[in-house]
């Protein structure tokens, strides 16, 4: 049943009524009724929708939404009896109902006997607690268990807690009859403080596996710990969720969020509150939690705060740790963290699969024992192996970080610009003071506060590294590490300011042959101070290395200084294009990035690509005969360039490789060309009658939005297109025909041009205004769209034998005659392309 907007409406039914096959109702804007079930002990108080003469035996799902004068649902006050006859509900939603006080009447576990799913959101300001449970009238508990399995509360501002308990004087007696609650998510409920009260009361939730809480308490709040008299005396200074948690066996996600309440040390396993549950509740905390999501935690200093020295680990076989499942750990905008794990939690932490932290201003460390007190030595742990399954490290945005080390697959890094090292090296330990700077290759170094290092650098298992925007890191990796970067494939360096090589070379660098077995790709981009790879002589082999890209890194000239093998790379990616690599890696100082290659570089140029640089010149003139690998070209956003084969007179070139006799230059293996926004150029080539450029492999054309070109080829240049298949062009405002007629003019064929799209020119006049004929045997798509000045396709002859239809910005039309005759034929019809 569903009743909606009945302004009117006083009453269901004001006879005895049944529905006893209905299993849902929903309920909405229905202003009279302050409450949906009778209240016996105060009838006149209330206008009720439903009365004892309604019978719903079956009901299962009930929905209220937007009851503005709404205060209860059922009165607090109702007998066993009575709440046995509602027991049949599984799902309860309720939500924008302002007025609202009381859900459930005290005590409802009998009425919840077959309840899995309960929603609450954005209901007034009143409602301070969801179940009731009072332990003086213990025969309405007995014998009672819920089925709810999922409890979601939403913008309750006045909310405190779920339940509030009372006359339970002792922490020993289980409560049990909601032990079936699986998840628990609150969310904006500004007042919340605890999930149950007192906080002491062994209330058992052993099949909770996630507790999701955000944007919950005040500003210098503190969790409800006292309000109760029942909570005992002795047990003060608890930490946020010491008590909740050890009820919480099974929980396997937990996250929090914007949580006003939670300040100082999340997880105390030393304090006396901790000790003290340990007496009361299974010793073994969160053994099952798999995942930790923490964000916006303001006042939180420690996510775990263990002591080696204080902490005893167990050692009967099997053993067990605190929090021994927990494989992803995700940390955002915690600003006063200072490191995430101590030694001890390391260790216990063995499953870790996950590790993400981003934004924290404050983290320095991964791993520290700043706060281990009375450390004798730091030999217990430091040849201990963290991590051993740990697949991914993330950190982004971390200003203060200053070094991680670790076993990993894969560890990204990003935006942690006072860092100074990522793994180990011999010099951690013997930085002196100052300040890091990046002027020109001149380096200086941070101090250090309360640096320590404890984890011995195992990086057998990384596969994929990343980092990106750390100014301070003047390398990557020491040489003592290589050998254990046997299964790295992907190795990612960019934005980093200082760096100077990837590979640091040491003291004690051995001559001995340097492999990287599975490395597949290699980036390195806008490293403005990068020397090489390596600067040492120990040769290197690559036999897996598939692709590597080069971007903006000035002062690279050599790789490597010894010899580097890579059998299987066929190109280097840089920001002017792709190279063929014909031979070792380091081309004898090939690689390095000016605003355009160097004469040589031009020789080994397999694709030019280009996007939003600013250059001026694309392809100069003395680099014309070099171009004999050149395929595509794709030009981007290159605002200064006004052409892009740069075509002089041959008597102007006689230094620049030409003589005069020279006036054919082939581009054999060119098959395309796409140029995009590029708004000054107005040639693809200056033409002139002492030199002509060949493309007989171009197949396509694409050139979109370059506003200030007026043709694309001339009649002589199109001669040599004998391949050219595809030709667009599109939004170019002043361009006026396609092919540009010359004095001396021949009939040109295309063989195998088959589709011609001409779409946005406002200035378009014609194909080609000559009269040279046009053969055009294979086209057979032919778009004219939006070319308002179009009147002509040529002035000449033209052929298209397989032309049937033209697609223009009105419809597609038939072809009955040439081209040239459909023009004027539409023209006069009153019809503009």
């Amino acid at each position: 049943m569903y009743l909606e907007e009945l302004p009117n409406m006083v009453s269901l039914s004001v006879t005895m009524i049944e529905l006893p096959e209905m299993v849902e109702l929903k309920l909405g804007t229905l202003p009279n009724f302050t409450s949906i079930y009778p209240d016996n002990g105060n009838p006149c108080a209330i206008q009720s929708l439903l009365n004892k003469k309604v019978v719903i035996p079956k009901l299962e799902k009930l929905d209220i939404f937007y009851m503005e004068n709404l205060k209860q649902i059922w009165p607090s006050q109702m007998s066993t009896a009575e709440k046995n006859n509602v027991n049949m509900l599984r799902m309860i939603n309720v939500y924008m109902c302002d007025s609202l006080i009381n859900i459930f009447p005290n005590n409802p576990l009998p009425m919840l006997n077959n309840l899995e799913e309960f929603e609450v959101s954005n209901c007034g300001c009143s409602i301070e607690v969801i179940f009731n449970i009072d332990f003086e009238n213990v025969s309405e508990m007995e014998g009672y268990i819920s089925r709810l399995r999922s409890i979601r509360v939403e913008g309750l501002v006045m909310l405190k807690e779920l339940w509030r308990i009372r006359g339970v004087n002792n922490s020993n007696i289980l409560i049990n009859g909601f032990q079936a609650v699986q998840s628990i998510n609150i969310s904006g409920c500004k007042r919340f403080e605890s999930t149950f009260t007192p906080v002491t009361a062994n209330f058992d939730l052993s099949a909770l596996t996630d507790y999701i809480v955000e944007g919950v308490g005040l500003p210098n709040s503190t969790p409800m710990i006292n309000v109760i008299s029942e909570v005992d005396d002795d047990i003060s200074n608890v930490t946020y969720l010491s008590y909740l948690l050890p009820t919480c066996h099974h929980l396997q996600r937990l996250r929090l969020c914007s949580d006003e309440r939670v300040s100082g040390v999340l997880f105390d396993m030393d304090s006396q509150s901790s000790r003290q549950l340990a007496t009361i509740q299974p010793p073994l905390l969160l053994p099952y939690l798999q995942s930790i999501d923490l964000y916006n935690l303001k006042e939180t200093s420690h996510v775990w705060k263990c002591n080696w020295n204080k902490f005893l680990i167990p050692q009967h076989q099997p053993l067990q740790f605190p929090f021994q499942s927990l494989t992803d750990i995700f940390l955002h905008s915690c600003h006063k963290l200072e490191y995430l794990f101590s030694p001890l939690m390391a260790k216990y932490l063995s499953n870790l699969k996950i590790v993400s932290i981003n934004d924290c201003y404050g983290i320095e460390e991964v791993i520290s024992s700043r706060d281990d007190e009375n450390t004798t030595s730091t030999s217990s742990y430091q040849d201990t192996t963290f991590f051993p399954h740990l697949e991914t490290l993330q950190l982004a945005s971390l200003p203060s970080l200053k070094s991680v080390d670790g076993q990993t697959q894969e560890l990204e890094i990003m935006s942690c610009e006072t860092m100074m090292e990522v793994f180990e090296s011999e010099s951690i330990n013997h930085v002196d003071g100052g300040t890091c700077s990046v002027v020109g290759p001149t380096l200086a170094s941070p101090p250090l506060r309360n640096v320590t290092i404890v984890v011995v650098p195992q990086l057998s298992n990384l596969t994929s590294v990343s980092i990106s925007d750390c100014h301070c890191l003047p390398h990557l990796f020491p040489f003592a590490t290589l050998e254990s970067l046997k299964q790295l494939k992907q190795l990612m360096v960019s934005g980093c300011k200082a760096m100077q090589v990837i590979v640091k070379e040491e003291n004690e660098t051995s001559s001995k042959v340097v492999v990287f077995p599975r490395l597949e790709t290699l980036e390195l981009g806008h490293l403005p101070n990068l020397k090489g790879f390596f600067s040492g002589v120990n040769e290197f082999q690559w036999p897996s290395l598939n692709d590597l890209y080069i971007n903006h890194c000035p002062q690279l000239m050599m790789f490597t200084y010894g010899q580097s093998t890579t059998p299987k790379l066929k190109y280097i990616h840089t920001s002017f294009g792709k190279y063929s690599l014909e031979c070792d890696l380091n081309l004898h100082g090939t690689i390095r990035q000016t605003t355009i290659p160097t004469s040589f570089d031009f020789h080994s140029l397999v694709e030019l690509s280009i996007n939003n640089r600013d250059v001026k010149k694309i392809i100069p003139s003395h680099a014309l005969q070099q171009l004999q690998k050149l395929e595509h070209i794709n030009l981007v956003e290159c605002h200064l360039v006004n052409e892009v084969f740069e075509v002089v007179a041959s008597e102007k070139t006689n230094n620049g490789g030409f003589n005069a006799s020279q006036t054919v230059v082939q581009i054999p293996n060119l098959t395309q060309v796409k140029l995009e926004m590029l708004k000054n150029v107005k040639y693809l080539w200056k033409s002139n009658k002492w030199m002509v450029l060949q493309f007989p492999n171009l197949t396509t054309v694409h050139i979109i939005r370059c506003e200030k070109l007026k043709h694309v080829f001339t009649c002589s240049m199109v001669g040599s297109l004998v391949q050219l298949q595809d030709l667009q062009i599109s939004f170019c405002r002043n361009i006026e025909v396609i092919v540009k007629k010359e004095e001396e003019e021949c009939d040109v064929m295309l063989p195998r041009l088959n589709s011609l799209k001409l779409v946005g020119l406002q200035s378009l006049k014609g194909f080609c205004l000559g009269k040279a004929a046009f053969s055009l045997p294979a086209l057979d798509t032919l778009e004219i769209n939006r070319c308002p000045s179009i009147t002509y396709f040529t002035k000449g002859h033209v052929s298209t034998p397989e032309l049937k239809v033209i697609h223009t910005n009105y419809m597609i039309c038939c072809v009955k005659t040439n081209i040239n005759s459909f023009i004027k034929t539409k023209q006069e019809e009153g019809c503009e392309f």
